[in-house]
């Protein structure tokens, strides 16, 4: 088969989903399609409830293409030009967001008052490793409008590590939405949700968020990407070239990926030989750009020039990064129902 390739394995997509759902109840959870925005995923994940957070228009025509209804679509990018807006908009979405005046008027501009406007509030203070977006506290007392043209509230954490701080960014917006003027009908709670942290935390978020919402009748939104698409995808890639150097062992593939930017597997695992050796540290570097690594691992099975490796749990932010550098095709994307059909579809 061709190579560099992906295999999405429905029965996990599908596993990671229900749990996610499971776990940040009584959220509407969205999927953040720019984890991994390929339509294989799209089709399997349009079959659940799962609303859909976009970030361009790409995004927006997969989901119409696979007969998404745009009611499911909600726009997270808060800097747009007014071009980008009207498209969106034009292909029926109604949610969008903002984190400054600027953006919020490009969004009246392009789509009046007939869609739903939410202001991403910045939590660094709270948080360190929150993303930097969002509209500080200070900016936005010398601005009421901007809160009072918000129909719904969000932020965004890049990695919820310890839930009393999550809770304490909800309580953020929770007294914004209590302000005079305001009319915030739901807030979202962002993503980088994980599957596998403590489930004592999650349970501590999910009380909180039920007292919440029982007090305020708010919807509550999260946009999970990673959690659910990472386990339930792994990348086919062939080796092209192994040099030892350096004291490691460098091994090059055709995985398409020139920036570097992708997540180590869980596994590797050479479909071409189980001959073992002496556990090796090595070093992975796409050949499209072979100064940028990819990712270091420690193996103990030989790697030939020529061999088929599988990397599992490779679905997050790997896929995405693929581009036509050096005129490469996109890789090819297979489904499988279940994990153990890889091999065979090989």
């Amino acid at each position: 088969m061709k190579t560099p390739s992906y295999v999405v394995i429905k029965q996990i997509l599908l596993e990671n989903f229900d749990m996610m759902q499971k776990r940040m109840a009584p959220c509407r959870v969205a999927y953040s399609m720019k984890a991994n925005p390929s339509k294989e995923v799209v089709d399997i994940l349009k079959e659940t409830d799962a609303y859909f957070e976009i970030s361009s228009l790409a995004e927006a025509e997969i989901l119409l293409n696979l007969q998404v209804d745009a009611s499911r679509m909600y726009c997270g990018l808060v800097v747009m030009s007014e071009e980008e807006i009207c498209d969106i908009y034009q292909r029926g979405c109604k949610l969008f967001t903002y984190d400054s005046s600027e953006q919020l008027r490009r969004i009246i501009k392009c789509c009046g008052e007939n869609v739903k406007r939410v202001l991403r509030i910045r939590v660094n203070d709270l948080i360190e490793n929150s993303i930097g977006f969002g509209m500080d506290l200070h900016t936005l007392d010398k601005d009421p409008e901007c809160l009072k043209k918000a129909t719904g509230l969000s932020f965004h954490i890049s990695n919820h590590t310890d839930m009393a701080l999550t809770i304490e960014a909800i309580r953020r917006l929770e007294k914004l939405s209590d302000k005079e003027g305001a009319n915030i009908e739901m807030i979202n709670i962002g993503g980088s949700y994980s599957l596998y942290e403590d489930e004592k935390e999650y349970a501590t978020l999910r009380e909180y968020l039920k007292d919440f919402v029982s007090r305020s009748n708010i919807k509550i939104l999260c946009e999970p990407g990673s959690a659910v698409v990472n386990t339930a995808v792994d990348a086919l890639c062939r080796c092209i070239m192994v040099i030892q150097q350096d004291g490691f062992l460098d091994v090059f593939i055709d995985g398409g990926i020139p920036s570097g930017m992708t997540r180590k597997p869980r596994e590797i695992v050479n479909l071409s030989s189980d001959i073992k050796m002496k556990k090796t540290i090595c070093r992975f570097f796409d050949t499209t750009s072979m100064k940028k690594l990819l990712f270091t691992s420690r193996i103990d099975f030989v790697i030939n020039a020529g061999d088929i490796l599988l990397f599992k749990e490779y679905g997050a932010y790997s896929y995405c990064y693929s581009n036509i550098f050096h005129s490469r095709n996109i890789p090819e994307i297979y489904t499988v129902g279940k994990e153990d059909e890889i091999e065979f579809l090989v």
